[in-house]
């Protein structure tokens, strides 16, 4: 079976058109949300790797003893780096792993990303929570929010049921 975790801030049935392909040809997908945005019940200070790691681990321990075998990661963005860190910690669980674009920063790079948080709060230097703070987030109902996301960046190319979700 696929153990299946999405990029930040997208469920994983915002990926059913790619999903449902492989599901289709026989392989199992499960998708897996381990993202706080997408898990109100959690505790607010778990909002970390570690968390997010181990809550990922748990669930894909179930789907392997499920299937009675390792399963196959496949991850995008976040979900492929968080992916990568459950298959450090559990490699059992884990026959392979798909990644696809990573967050990967070089040593340097994760080292004044720390460096600079320690003095200054990231949305204050750091571009993407800067761009991520700046994002309309609240519509009035889903057709403004659809009609608003269609004209930008990743959603403008979006399938209407990756969307939906």
């Amino acid at each position: 079976s696929i153990a299946f975790c999405g990029a930040n801030g997208f469920p994983a049935a915002a990926y059913a058109p790619v999903l449902s392909r492989l599901s289709v040809r026989g392989y199992p997908v499960l998708g897996h949300d381990c993202f706080p945005a997408m898990l109100p019940s959690i505790d607010a200070g778990r909002h970390d790797w570690r968390s997010m790691r181990d809550m990922l681990v748990q669930s894909v321990e179930r789907q392997a003893n499920l299937a009675k075998a390792p399963v196959h990661g496949v991850g995008h963005s976040f979900g492929g780096a968080l992916l990568c860190c459950a298959a450090a910690q559990r490699p059992d669980l884990f026959e392979k792993l798909v990644i696809v674009d990573p967050p990967m920063f070089a040593p340097a790079t994760r080292v004044a990303a720390f460096i600079a948080s320690s003095f200054v709060a990231a949305q204050h230097w750091h571009p993407l929570v800067k761009g991520a703070l700046r994002r309309k987030s609240v519509w009035l109902s889903r057709e403004e929010a659809r009609k608003y996301l269609t004209t930008r960046g990743v959603f403008k190319h979006m399938h209407s049921e990756s969307l939906d979700a």
